[in-house]
Order: C-alpha cells, then structure tokens, then sequence
C-alpha cells in the first residue's frame, strides 16, 4: 500500500506528461501536466482515446508508436512538430505484469522546443566561429599590403611632378584602397563578435557595416538596395555583432527570394522610431519583391531547420537563430508577406530593454 502511494505520488510530482495507455489508445491514468497540450483536454481523460485528449485528432496520430510497442515488446520514440512551432518528444515504455505480458504503455511526452532553439543557436555559432577565424585571417593578410598600396600612393601624390590623368588615377587607387581597408576593418569587427559586451549600438550603423560586408554580393545578382535610415534614430543596449548576424540573415533571404523574379529586383531597407504602449522600440525592416511566402510556410520559418531552399544552400537555421537573438534583446522579428507580391520582415529592439 505504502509503494503503491509513493508511485502515485512521483507521478503526479512529475513536470513532464505522463500518460498510461492500453493497446486501443485509450487513457488508463494521466498527471495533471496535460493542459498545455493541443488537445480537447476537457472533461475525464479516462473515458478518452490519446489521439483526441492529448493531440486533438479524431483519429490515431500518424507516427503513432503505440501499437509498435505493443508488437515488438520494446520502448520507442518519434518526434512531434506542431504548425504552431513547438515541438515534442513522446517516449514510449511498455509496463509488464508478472507473466511478462504488456498490460499497458507509458507515454512520456517532453516539450524540447527551447532545447532546439539553443541547439540550433550552438550550431550556428560553430560556424560563426569558423567563419570568424578564417575572416581574421584574411583580414590580417590583407590588411599590411592594402596600407602600404595607400601609404605608396599618398606620398607619390604628395611628390607632385605628375599630369593631372596620372593624379586621378593615383585618387582612385586610394579611394579604393580605404574602402578595402574599411572592409577589411568590418571583417575584423565580425570575426570579434562574441568578444564583446552590451553596449550602446546605433541600428543605422549596423545597418551600414553590414552592407559593406555584403552589398556587392547581393548587387551581384543584380538586386538594386534603396535605404531610408532615420537620422534621428535613438541608440539601444545591444550586441552590435549580434546585430550583425540578424541583418546578414534577413538580407541573404531577402537576395534568394528575388532569384525568380523576372522584373526588377529591389530591397528596401529602413530604420525607424516605434511608439506603442508598452514603451517605444527601434526598427529595421527589409522588404524585397520577391515570390513572398506561402500562407501555409508563414508558421513555420521561424522553426528550426525549417527550409523552403535547396539542401545545398540552406539550413533552415537564419530566421530561428535570429529570432533567438531577437527575444534576447526583449525585442522580435515580425513578418508580412504576400505570395508573387514579396515579404517584409521587421526586426524591433526596445528602447528600454528590461533585460539590460
């Protein structure tokens, strides 16, 4: 009687679901852990079947490991992503009587949502860190002969004794040169992004840096960028390198959603000032006119490893990341698009950020 109480009460203590099943799917005993659950989880769950209490499905869940268990004599497992972006674990555990008969099934059912999201972001700050090392790398290389092409050509210029075409030439070359030394300089920046902390950040500079990082590369595929960068934008408390990693990711999707437009190709990018009531936040947003995004998609994007690109070329891990970064300013990244028309996609950072 006494290890009969203590079972129940470790089942109800526990913060996961659990359920006990019998072979037809219905619900022998439950804890109290169900109700955030998509199901109809109203009145008893003992007079109902699983599919329909705890996942709001008239009839048996598709990937249902249930009657596998029940076959094999084994536990199991598969993995549940709903269209509303979260995503569960549901394990299963036969339970044996003293003939070694399965009498009934334990269904576990974790939510490993956030766990994804953090996973997701380790992932992605592999490759950072990667990508990174090696941009310092280049930077340093580059950085030596690059001063001294503009040292070599300020002194010639200073020399004088030299026509006025061979001057102008000699202009470009360091004109050109400090745009490369500014660049090598952002490479620099980024490959030092997670070495930095907190700090007051201007959006239209981040904005700035990260076009002179990556405007050639989208201009390439002949994408025309117009800004619209509000002068009078206040800074907040931010990691500007984070930043950085947000803007590159909604200006990359932007360039492949206009790769099958026939027209003209265009994003447009502006900052701004947002007022709401519950306080004020700074904006960015992209929009390209592209092929926008399905209704069905609009969901999902923000899960990880959700990607509507060709395996080679994405990995369904920019929009979450982002969003992760996004949440850890206290800020979001929202989006509205329409299919053949294209897509906005809006990052906002408070003013006032609770968490700084």
């Amino acid at each position: 009687m006494k290890s009969k109480l203590e079972w129940e009460e470790t089942f109800k203590a526990l913060t996961d679901p659990i359920l006990l099943l019998d072979r037809h799917h219905n619900i022998i005993r439950c804890n109290n852990r169900l109700d955030d659950l998509p199901g109809k989880n109203y009145g008893d769950p003992q007079k109902s079947k699983c599919y329909r209490y705890v996942w709001g499905h008239e009839n048996k869940c598709e990937n249902c490991k249930l009657d596998e268990v029940y076959e094999n004599q084994a536990p199991a497992y598969h993995r549940v992503q709903l269209e509303s972006g979260k995503t569960y674990d549901v394990y299963y555990y036969p339970v044996f009587n003293v003939n070694q008969e399965i009498y009934s099934v334990i269904q576990h059912i974790k939510d490993v949502t956030e766990q994804i999201k953090i996973e997701a972001q380790l992932m992605q700050s592999g490759k950072l860190a990667a990508i990174g090392e090696m941009a310092a790398g280049v930077a340093h290389e580059l950085n030596s002969p690059m001063t001294v092409i503009i040292g070599n050509s300020q002194m010639i210029m200073r020399d004088g004794g030299i026509d006025q075409n061979n001057a102008d030439l000699l202009e470009d070359i360091v004109n050109c040169g400090l745009r490369c030394k500014k660049i090598i300089q952002n490479l620099l920046t980024f490959s030092r992004q997670d070495q930095r902390p907190m700090s007051r950040t201007s959006l239209n500079k981040v904005v700035e840096r990260v076009l002179s990082l990556i405007q050639y590369q989208i201009n390439r595929n002949n994408v025309d960028i117009e800004l619209d960068l509000d002068p009078k934008l206040p800074d907040v408390l931010a990691n500007e390198h984070q930043l950085d990693q947000v803007l590159i990711n909604l200006l990359l999707n932007a360039r492949d959603a206009l790769e099958n437009n026939p027209g003209e190709k265009k994003i447009f990018i502006s900052t701004g000032l947002r007022r709401a009531e519950e306080g004020a936040s700074v904006v960015a947003t992209v929009t390209d006119n592209g092929e926008g995004i399905l209704p069905e998609n609009i969901m999902k994007i923000f899960n990880p490893f959700f990607t509507s690109k060709e395996a080679t070329r994405g990995t369904g891990l920019g929009l979450s990341v982002s969003l992760g970064i996004a949440e850890a300013h206290g800020g979001t990244i929202e989006v509205v698009s329409k299919p053949g028309r294209g897509s906005s996609f809006t990052l906002a950072i408070p003013v006032d950020c609770p968490e700084n």
